[in-house]
């Protein structure tokens, strides 16, 4: 199938899975969860939309990525991303690893694009 043409399906984004590879290669889970409850009234591990998350979550081949620009708006995913950062600056270099702008991504995304076919790995 052509991509211009996907129904997106309401996702903000689509991309090929690739479980050879599990965002806890780039995700301090702990650490994360442990920044959430030092500002509990911020509530930005359910904000950023993590609360489904395990180290088993599958993450992303970026080599394709289709964006709906309107819902990624909507979503305020941007927001999330550099809230992401902040939060990773704040706790000093410790929340990932991989750089400072891949896991934000990786972690914003996940469970949240829709599946394209292995056909557009690249």
């Amino acid at each position: 199938g052509e991509l211009d043409d996907l129904d997106m399906r309401g996702a903000p984004a689509a991309a090929v899975e690739d479980c050879t590879q599990k965002i806890f290669k780039y995700i301090n889970f702990e650490m994360l969860q442990k920044y959430d409850q030092r500002a509990p009234e911020k509530q930005a591990w359910k904000r950023w939309g993590l609360e489904t998350l395990s180290n088993e979550t599958c993450v992303f081949n970026r080599g394709v990525v289709l964006f709906d620009c309107a819902r990624w708006r909507e979503l305020r995913l941007t927001e999330t991303i550099e809230d992401l950062v902040d939060a990773f600056v704040e706790s000093r270099a410790r929340l990932w690893r991989g750089g400072i702008s891949q896991p934000p991504f990786l972690l914003t995304l996940a469970g949240r694009y829709l599946q394209l076919d292995l056909e557009w790995n690249v």
